[in-house]
């Protein structure tokens, strides 16, 4: 499927990667443009901030939960203060209590202002902690930029870089470098000058705390087993030839690559630990991911982990997608919104479903089923 290519410069950085058609609506091909499902929304109704405080300390109770596309308001606030903290748990043999100033943090309502996100971002940059998971860097940059918006984050984190002595660029750490990587996906959804600017920006950065390489940045290769803050740089500026020469491999280190689908889906199949199956990867590396994903479904086992895979694959128009989610109308624990979704788009997978019969698959008599439920 070829991207939209126009005269005009795109409002957003993202949309020069548009791919019309990809989903179901205009709307759904834009957000994938500018970095579905890397990418958190708020709802002021949403029922978690019946008890915010409660719903946080539910989340920060997990060691590496299953994130969400969309959470509650005053719980996002809360939540982002939290983890933003020098120190969030007390940690001991078999202890892992919340110390006073997370939980304060989790009490404040005010409204989230751009210096204090700045801060915040500034302590998780620079400092490990504790007590949480790989996973939570992702929404905790996520929910903030969801708080004050793309460029105010963006900038913050660029200008944190900026200010870092080379000693903590090179620094391996597990967590702060996670921060950092989830700045490629801000940087597409800010203006292209913007985004020019700070790519700049973080060239010069590349450029201080490598001055050991002669050769172009394109070419500079990192340990791979070393998980730091310019390796998040390189990997966010110089895509598949970074990832490829500076990280282990993993996937996750791939959701940045707009210029070589072949190394995405290679690195999707190829992935044996379990890795987050993630949709962002199929927009990069095409819809044959979606066919290394359905090997791999049963790596999906809790309700949350489904939901946030049918949250994310669901935009997508693919007779792929259709595939899969037959599947999970079977056996998974989403199966009341796994049909919501077939029935929505009944017109779109009935003749899919139809042809999964008709060649006499092995999904056939399930797809059958399915169409008698559809009542085509």
């Amino acid at each position: 499927m070829a991207d939209k290519t126009t005269s005009a410069e795109p409002e957003l950085e993202g949309l020069r990667y548009l791919k019309e058609g990809f989903c179901f609506t205009p709307e759904q091909d834009r957000q994938f443009a500018l970095g579905w499902p890397h990418v958190r929304r708020l709802d002021p109704d949403h029922p978690d901030d019946n008890d915010p405080q409660a719903s946080a300390m539910r989340y920060l109770d997990q060691l590496d939960f299953t994130s969400r596309m969309v959470w509650g308001y005053r719980t996002a606030m809360g939540l982002a203060r939290a983890w933003g903290q020098p120190a969030i748990f007390d940690l001991a043999p078999a202890v892992r209590g919340l110390r006073i100033e997370a939980e304060e943090a989790i009490w404040n309502a005010r409204p989230l202002q751009a210096e204090e996100a700045r801060a915040l971002l500034r302590t998780r940059m620079t400092a490990p902690v504790g007590g949480i998971g790989e996973r939570t860097p992702r929404t905790f940059v996520l929910l903030l930029e969801a708080l004050v918006g793309s460029e105010p984050i963006a900038d913050a984190m660029t200008s944190i870089l900026e200010e870092m002595t080379i000693t903590e660029l090179r620094q391996h750490w597990a967590l702060p470098p996670r921060v950092t990587y989830q700045l490629g996906h801000l940087m597409l959804r800010v203006s292209p000058q913007t985004a020019a600017t700070l790519r700049r920006r973080l060239q010069d950065v590349l450029r201080r705390g490598t001055a050991f390489h002669n050769g172009p940045l394109e070419e500079l290769r990192l340990p791979r087993s070393e998980i730091t803050h310019l390796r998040s740089i390189h990997l966010i500026l110089h895509g598949a030839e970074a990832a490829e020469s500076s990280s282990d491999h993993s996937p996750e280190w791939y959701t940045h690559i707009h210029d070589d689908y072949s190394i995405v889906q290679m690195r999707a199949a190829l992935g044996r630990t379990p890795y987050e199956l993630d949709a962002r990867l199929v927009f990069l590396g095409g819809p044959d991911v979606l066919r290394f994903y359905g090997k791999r479904l049963d790596w999906l086992k809790s309700q949350p982990q489904q939901l946030l895979f049918l949250e994310q694959v669901a935009p997508i128009k693919h007779p792929k997608v259709v595939h899969l989610l037959l599947r999970m109308a079977r056996t998974s624990q989403v199966r009341r919104q796994v049909m919501w979704w077939f029935k929505k788009h009944a017109a779109y997978v009935s003749p899919v479903l139809e042809k999964l019969v008709e060649e006499q698959r092995a999904s056939a008599a399930q797809a059958q089923d399915m169409l008698d439920t559809l009542g085509t």
